[in-house]
């Protein structure tokens, strides 16, 4: 024996003996084997000569593990070791040895790792296929090698289809046997995936009736999902996979038919659904004739669903069954007449009766009935029509003509559905302009009328629709009639809120937004003028422009519209901002849901929206009323929207506009605090550029210096914000640290005092914030700086400094933010917490009595914007000072302190027991007192939501002593004079009394 044979056979029963006892020491094993067969000094076929005695041992464990060598080492080699001739040898080898069930398990493994060899071919599919059907009893396994079996199959029918044909009604059989008696989810989800290839590549012929059995015998499938496993198998997921097998050949759908509707007549509900829905996607797959000789059976049991309309899942299932059903059961040229009647011969009769009872469900089967084919849908008109107008030609309820009127809507959508006028509808036009009256606007009278509006309504826009039915002027005087209730501040709410869904479904449509532009949206911007009714009207108003100018062919004159009317004087003060807030939403939404980040519509409304609304506000402050601070906020917003859409380049070449236009807004007189008001809309435009639009100023620390003295000394606090804003935005968007701390330098001197005055300290902040969000080594000693000159200071300075801390870390609509190109580090605010913390609480330990309180202040609004998990892992340290926060007089740092205490109570409870009833019981007591200045309607709030939490967290024994307090309090908090108040009272008083009951 040469030496390589003598390594080969030694590797083969080191690897042989290892697997299942030692894998680490296997795998090394097989990977010495793996690279011995890669660098040519061995073959895999030696090692399967070597591995000999255990694959014809007489012994079953001898032979699995020599197996299970051979097939890890099988795995561990790449493609290109194996050549055409291995994979057919192995191929054979690992078939030939399915008849051991022994290592069945095993030879599985090998072959699923052989089939991902692209020298894996048809002939080797075949084997595969052939050995496991004739040698491998499936079902005698446990779930693994089934799984892996099914696997094998499924590798074959999608790889090798032509393989599969080959061996043909044999492979259909083969898979009928293997499947039979299988139930594990995992496996069957495989089993029926797989059906509708294998039925593309076969014709199941003979044999489609076993496997229809093997499979029909599932359904309705159901089985409870374990909820641990998030790669468990849906049941959602099998129920379409099984549905998805049975109609995917004609062969299984013949045999499926007659037992479906057999299974109608179940009492579930789910079951209902199930047969319905594959009723409905199997119905392409059905005979023809088979399916008119059943349909007597299906029409009659989906009619009595539709009239018992118990559930109206089953309702809705059963309509679209039945609409894929008449589909399929009249194909063109057919005679349809009998099949049509078994719905149109009753509905006749029921929708000529007094009895309106049956009418709604009547109405839901014939529209069904139309909307499966444009042949169907001008049958059904041809008979009902008729009738339906004849009715209304007589004496009718309000009720009774509202269901006319949605009879005739169902037959009008279903001509909708196949673009064009079908039959008598067309010869009925006269008739039908009569009934819905094109030219009415009058408002509703009543509730009853306002449902019958609404139905009117719903068939006008459905004439509107209908190509070459109306003229030119007869749609306009439809799009009239839709508008006038959006407009009409005194018209029933339903109706208008119908109306406007009705008019934005117009709006949709290419070829009807012209007529929707030029009638309806006019007549809302119109109607946001000097006779507006209040703020309500306005409101719902300009959200319906917003609305319409969701739609792609109507954003441009939605946006031109709302920015023209704020250019407007007449336009009332109480309507603009909502004006503006709805133009806000409108160009968010849009450039939020456009392709390619919005850029492209950002560039299409800048000129037209954002540059208009900045000139607009400028020009509207030299009227006699100028734009309100609300909605100049709302403008501002609106164009950092557009701005921060724009590419670089864009944004380089607008940002010398806004920039003169800001230095315009720091300049104006003492006594022009309207215009002062505009620094707001430039800031926001500026701070909006991203990184790459370079700043058109040659000495960039000069112009910082001179805007951080506006800050401290401009006359308005508008122009002193918006510089602090601008500020912060371009140190934070400076790439270079050097040049960076050359423009930190700039607007805040190193080694001058922290001013007291709030415009100096707001400035500070502003810097801090910057540099924190880098998290630059300076901001943290910035920070600890400022906390020290807090303390330092005054009581209204600490105050200051508290809200900067505030400013530091608060989110900001356009200022140093993610959105608008700031850079915030990964983790910057917990870095920020670990850094300034430490010396939060040491100056909090050291203090006096009347610094302390300064301190709770800093910690609370630091609280109030980290984010929960951080102050979690520090709050054993912390609860202390939360508890005494809770003393707080400020509502705003108090209603902080509560929220974070709820955290604390909903995850670590524990921590709370020992001042339960002593500290944190009385003092959210005395959070939820009304009439106390520091409780606001938040405070008493967020005191009750802690009570309830606490019901939930503590034990009766650990509340008992704070009991009866705790109750007689909630009594008194359920008559509080706030309403939301009173409903958190209730729940929590409930709560409590029910403890120890």
């Amino acid at each position: 024996m040469t030496d390589t044979a003598t390594t080969d056979r030694r590797l083969a029963e080191a690897a042989a003996f290892s697997v299942g006892q030692d894998d680490s020491k296997a795998g090394q094993i097989v990977d010495e084997i793996a690279t011995r067969i890669e660098s040519g000094d061995s073959t895999l076929l030696d090692y399967v000569q070597a591995l000999q005695p255990f694959l014809v041992s007489e012994t079953a464990e001898m032979r699995s593990r020599g197996t299970q060598a051979l097939v890890r080492v099988t795995s561990a080699l790449p493609a290109q070791a194996f050549q055409k001739n291995t994979v057919a040898v192995l191929t054979r080898f690992f078939c030939s040895r399915l008849t051991d069930p022994t290592c069945v398990p095993q030879l599985l493994d090998g072959v699923h790792a052989l089939q991902r060899l692209p020298t894996f071919g048809i002939e080797e599919a075949k084997v595969v296929a052939l050995g496991i059907f004739k040698n491998v009893h499936v079902q005698s396994f446990q779930q693994r090698t089934r799984n892996l079996a099914f696997q094998v199959i499924e590798s074959i029918v999608k790889s090798s289809p032509r393989a599969v044909k080959s061996i043909g009604s044999d492979f259909v059989l083969g898979l009928a046997q293997m499947v039979d008696g299988e139930k594990d989810p995992r496996n069957l989800i495989i089993i029926f995936q797989l059906i509708p290839h294998l039925t593309a590549a076969v014709d199941l012929g003979e044999y489609a009736e076993d496997l229809f059995e093997v499979v029909f015998c599932y359904f309705p499938i159901t089985f409870k999902q374990r909820q641990q496993d998030p790669l468990e198998v849906s049941p959602e997921d099998l129920k379409l996979a099984l549905r998805d097998a049975v109609t995917s050949s004609r062969h299984l759908a013949a045999h499926a038919l007659g037992p479906l509707v057999e299974k109608l007549e179940a009492t579930s509900a789910n079951v209902k659904v199930d047969v319905y829905d594959m009723l409905a996607c199997g119905a392409r797959q059905f005979d023809p004739q088979q399916l008119r000789e059943r349909m007597p059976a299906i029409v009659e049991l989906a009619r009595e669903e539709v009239a018992m309309g118990s559930d109206r899942r089953v309702v809705d299932h059963a309509l679209m069954a039945l609409q894929a059903l008449y589909m399929a059961a009249t194909p063109a040229g057919a005679d349809a007449g009998e099949v049509l009647g078994l719905v149109l011969d009753e509905a006749v009769v029921t929708l000529g009766s007094d009895d309106f009872g049956q009418f709604g469900p009547t109405t839901q089967l014939i529209g069904a009935v139309a909307r499966s084919s444009p042949a169907n849908c001008g049958a059904v008109a041809d008979r009902v029509l008729p009738v339906l107008l004849g009715r209304l030609d007589g004496a009718l309820s309000l009720p009774g003509r509202r269901r006319v009127v949605d009879a005739l809507n169902e037959l009008a959508a279903a001509n909708v559905l196949f673009e064009g006028c079908v039959g008598a509808l067309h010869a009925s036009r006269d008739r039908l302009l009569a009934v819905y009256q094109l030219e009415s606007t009058a408002p509703s009278s009543s509730r009853e009328h306002s449902v019958l509006h609404m139905s009117r309504l719903r068939g006008i826009q459905l004439l509107v629709r209908l190509r070459g039915l109306l003229t030119d002027d007869e749609r306009a005087l439809g799009l009239g009639a839709l508008t006038a209730p959006l407009v009409d501040p005194g018209e029933d709410g339903d109706v208008r809120a119908h109306a406007l869904e009705l008019v934005c479904e117009l709006a949709e449509d290419d070829r009807l937004a012209p007529a929707v532009e030029s009638v309806a949206l006019r007549a809302l911007l119109d109607a946001l003028g000097p006779t507006s009714a209040g703020t309500g009207h306005a409101q719902f108003v300009a959200e319906a422009v917003r609305k319409f100018g969701a739609s792609e062919p109507l954003l441009d004159a939605a946006a031109r519209g709302l920015v023209g009317l704020l250019g407007s004087p007449l336009i009332p003060a109480e309507s603009e901002t909502q004006v503006a807030r709805s133009l806000r939403r409108l160009v968010d939404e849009a450039t939020g849901s456009a392709a390619h980040g919005g850029q492209a519509l950002a560039e299409r409304l800048y000129e037209p929206v954002a540059w208009a609304l900045g000139s607009l506000a400028q020009d509207r402050t030299t009227s006699e009323r100028p734009l309100g601070t609300a909605a100049l906020r709302e403008v501002a917003l609106t164009i950092s929207v557009v701005i921060r859409h724009l590419g670089p380049a864009r944004q380089q070449q607008c940002l010398p506009q806004w920039f003169d236009a800001y230095g315009a807004t720091l300049t104006i007189a003492q006594d022009k605090e309207s215009g002062a008001q505009l620094s707001q809309v430039a800031s926001a435009a500026i701070c909006s550029c991203g990184p790459g639009a370079g700043l058109p100023v040659d000495d960039v620390e000069g112009w910082l210096a001179r805007l951080s003295l506006v800050a401290r000394t401009a006359p308005f606090e508008a122009q002193r914000i918006s510089c602090c804003e601008v500020v912060a935005s371009v140190i934070n968007k400076t790439a270079d640290a050097s040049e960076r701390e050359r423009r930190v330098a700039a607007a805040v001197p190193p080694g001058e005092a922290i001013p007291e005055d709030g415009a100096g300290v707001a400035l500070f902040c502003w810097v801090v914030r910057a540099v924190t969000a880098r998290k630059d080594a300076c901001a943290h000693d910035m920070a600890r700086s400022l906390l020290a000159a807090g303390a330092s200071g005054s009581a209204e300075a600490g105050r200051r400094v508290t809200d900067g801390y505030g400013l530091i870390l608060a989110p900001h609509p356009w200022a140093v933010v993610r959105e608008t190109g700031g850079v915030l580090a990964l983790l910057h605010k917990q870095r920020f917490y670990s850094e300034v913390m430490p010396s939060i609480l040491d100056g909090f330990s050291s203090a006096s009595k009347e610094t302390k309180t300064y301190y709770l202040w800093v910690l609370t609004r630091v609280f109030q914007h980290m984010p929960k998990p951080v102050l979690m892992h520090d709050v054993k340290r912390l609860l202390p000072l939360l508890i005494e926060a809770l003393r707080l007089e400020d509502p705003d740092l108090r209603a902080t302190t509560l929220e974070t205490v709820g955290i604390v109570i909903g995850e670590a409870a524990d921590l709370l027991r020992l001042d339960l009833t002593s500290t944190v019981i009385p003092l959210h007591l005395d959070a939820v007192r009304p009439g106390v200045p520091e409780n606001s309607v938040r405070v008493r709030c967020l005191a009750l939501k802690n009570l309830a939490l606490i019901a939930d967290k503590f034990t009766y024994q650990e509340i008992f002593p704070s009991l009866q307090v705790v109750r007689r309090a909630l009594a008194l908090a359920t008559d509080d004079r706030k309403r939301v108040v009173r409903s958190e009272a209730v729940k929590t008083r409930n709560k409590w009394l029910m403890l120890g009951n």
